[in-house]
């Protein structure tokens, strides 16, 4: 795309300092230009944003590339000359938009130094992972940005719950050509055989990194495990490698060491190609894992660091969970339960190395199982041209900003836990033993973790199953977020009353007319009552797993695989024992996961109304799982402003929430739960929520109901 002569065409600044970054960039830039031929753009750039004629390169972008905190202390005074260059450009020449990609400790801080620069409509694509552990970073980053591109759907609920302006059409990499082309084609343009061998050879892809430091460090790793290789499995072991267009290929050849059954194949860029071209690969954790299971490639995962960064790493950050992208996305919480495996710091030896690839080989089946789960289909417009639009959209109107909303620290979180789940242990150990009660048919639906665990949801179900048995029910409930601290018993017919009864039992109650439900503060007193009044169907008791002194027919136990440094949780893991059933709404996973009798998915019931996408409003426990219900249901979720479970629906939310889905052409929704507080919905429409009981399920209740 040739560049624009106009003078007072618009200037955008693109700053994309890492290899991966650089390639996003250049197929963003390029989707940007079809939509918009106009545009002129400058910055940071590698060689493939150098290759625009429409780019003009401030710096280059293989200067200022640096691997751990050893190597960005010797590169200080570097980056801090390249650091001052940008800042009094940018100030020179006053760019209509800037959007920086990656490498957040450079980028956050020349947002803060060019925040005087207003009219300019700042974006970070790929912003800061800040879900992993820099959770401290959303305030400040929110203040310095006007909208964030999340080339992830989980990223961009995240983000979305923090305030952030997002922009979520996927991963540009995903569109890339060799990722569709057949192995055999593939193969053939890389001069290989077009069958791979890993018969009377072994042939592996081999990515060492993209920066010198991290070439270095694993140059030496791959050439030792792949002589351990060959001795152990007594084969010949080829690797193919792929060499950086900005790296010396002589210079490279020289780290790496070839033994008398060792092979090394030599590409000169063409990752992608070599990603196609095997089933096996040795990636250096980063962008490329992702990439090679979208090219059908098993990536064994390894990150070698120096000493420093994996004592910051282990003692510091004290990150648990996995580090690869294929199994973040695939929502493994702790990084031993990797479908991928990952071998980092120390973990990252020959000896790891050659054990994990010896039982890959064996378990090709379980592989290509695996990677096959990334696969998705091909679709008319690329995701570079999507999220080219949207930018597009917010370089002519620039979205304004949301109200942030902070997220606790893992810390108090973990602390907070911890002192609940001592507290209700030691109730236990003082209460003794429960006392049965014979003369009323009970069922406790309970949970661990204070709020958003899914009960509520199977309350409903339960009910729904009672009213196809034709059996009698009544609900007993705290009654959250409601006025009345009385007793209030809501029997057939009766209206609800959001102040008397709460948000879910009004919302249950407006579900189901016939049905009688009591707000109590005393569970176990109005158990009594019911017993002496002589009722003769189910008793659904909503929470109380932790307080109730009474024993029930039955205990069910909500469970999730959130952990409890991310959510408060009310009990420790081994009170699940109490429970006679654990049941899944949301997620999988976890520690628990192993014992649940039964696991259920939630569905947003379509509505008529809505033809396009959606803005929401939520007031629930886990608003971001709610998100993800519609989008799972078809939804297109565009934004959601989140407020904290059972708390009241000011009109200036709706406002809110209404004028933001005017903005982009959506239709403003909220749940059942939150409609029940409102006594004028306006513009909002209802999503309501299923959740399908299986048979063998319900026929487990009613064996232990009658």
């Amino acid at each position: 795309m040739a560049a624009s002569n106009d003078p007072n065409a618009p200037l955008i600044f693109i700053s994309a300092a890492e290899a991966s970054s650089d390639a996003i960039a250049a197929l963003v830039v390029r989707a940007w230009l079809s939509v918009n031929p106009d545009l002129k753009f400058c910055g940071v750039g590698g060689p493939e944003l150098r290759k625009i004629p429409a780019f003009h390169c401030w710096q280059r972008a293989e200067e200022m590339r640096v691997m751990g905190f050893s190597e960005l202390i010797g590169s200080f005074f570097r980056l801090r000359r390249i650091f001052d260059d940008l800042t009094s450009r940018l100030k020179s020449v006053r760019p209509q938009m800037g959007i920086v990609f990656d490498y957040p400790d450079f980028h956050l801080r020349l947002l803060k130094s060019v925040a005087e620069i207003q009219e300019c409509t700042w974006i970070d694509a790929i912003p800061p992972k800040m879900w992993i552990w820099r959770e401290r970073r959303a305030a400040k980053l929110h203040a310095l940005v006007h909208g964030v591109v999340s080339l992830f759907e989980f990223e961009a609920a995240w983000l979305s719950r923090l305030g952030f302006n997002v922009i979520s059409e996927g991963h540009p990499l995903r569109d890339r050509p060799a990722f569709i082309k057949s192995v055999e084609q593939v193969r053939r343009e890389l001069n290989l055989e077009t069958t791979m061998q890993l018969g009377p050879c072994i042939e592996l892809a081999a990515f060492p990194g993209s920066r010198p430091s991290e070439i270095k460090l694993h140059a030496k790793l791959f050439s030792d495990a792949a002589e351990l290789l060959a001795q152990e499995s007594k084969k010949r072991v080829i690797l193919s490698v792929p060499v950086p267009e900005i790296e010396s290929l002589d210079q490279v050849k020289t780290l790496f060491r070839a033994g008398k059954n060792v092979e090394f194949r030599w590409f000169i860029g063409r990752s992608d190609e070599v990603l196609r071209a095997h089933r096996l690969g040795w990636i250096k954790s980063g962008t490329s894992t992702l990439e090679a299971v979208w090219a059908g490639c098993f990536p064994i995962i390894i990150y070698a660091v120096s000493k420093t960064t994996q004592w910051i790493f282990t003692h510091l950050i004290r990150y648990r969970g996995p580090v690869g992208l294929p199994n973040i996305l695939l929502g493994i919480q702790l990084r031993t339960d990797s479908i991928f495996p990952e071998l980092l710091g120390p973990e990252a030896n020959a000896q790891n190395l050659v054990k994990t690839t010896l039982r890959q080989i064996q378990d090709r089946d379980g592989g290509v199982m695996a990677v096959q789960s990334f696969v998705a289909p091909l679709q008319e417009e690329t995701t570079s041209v999507r999220i080219a639009q949207k930018l597009e959209d917010w370089r002519k109107k620039r979205p304004e900003r949301q109200i942030f909303t902070r997220h606790r620290s893992r810390f108090r979180v973990g602390l907070a836990s911890w002192a609940w789940s001592v507290l209700n242990r030691l109730v236990r150990l003082l209460r003794g033993e429960l006392q049965p009660l014979r003369g009323l048919k009970t069922c406790l639906v309970g949970n661990l973790q204070a709020g958003g665990s899914g009960k509520s949801p199977i309350v409903a179900a339960l009910v729904q199953l009672a009213a196809r048995q034709k059996i009698p029910v009544a609900v007993v409930s705290r009654g959250y977020g409601r006025k009345n601290h009385k007793d209030v018993w809501s029997g057939p017919e009766a209206s609800p009353n959001v102040d008397d009864l709460g948000d879910e039992l009004t919302d249950l109650k407006q579900k189901f007319p016939n049905l009688l439900t009591i707000a109590t503060r005393s569970r176990s007193k109005v158990l009594k009552q019911l017993e002496e009044k002589g009722f003769s169907g189910w008793v659904l008791l909503d929470d109380g797993f932790q307080s109730m002194n009474i024993k029930p027919n039955l205990t069910l136990l909500a469970v999730t695989p959130r952990q409890p440094t991310e959510v408060v949780y009310r009990d420790f893991f081994s009170a699940a024992k109490n429970a006679d059933a654990l049941v899944w709404v949301k997620g999988r996973g976890g520690p628990l996961a192993a014992s649940a009798l039964a696991q259920f998915e939630m569905e947003a019931r379509h509505h008529p109304k809505i033809l396009g996408p959606v803005v929401a409003l939520l007031a629930v426990g886990d608003p971001v799982s709610v998100v993800q219900s519609m989008r799972d249901s078809g939804f297109q979720v565009q934004d959601a402003l989140f407020l904290p479970d059972h708390s009241s629906i000011s009109p200036r939310d709706i406002k809110v929430v209404v004028e933001r889905a005017r903005s982009l052409g959506a239709t403003p929704v909220c749940t059942s739960k939150d409609a029940s507080k409102l006594q004028d919905l306006g513009e909002l429409v209802v999503i309501e929520q299923d959740l399908t009981i299986e048979s063998s399920f319900s026929a487990f209740v009613l064996e232990k109901l009658g």
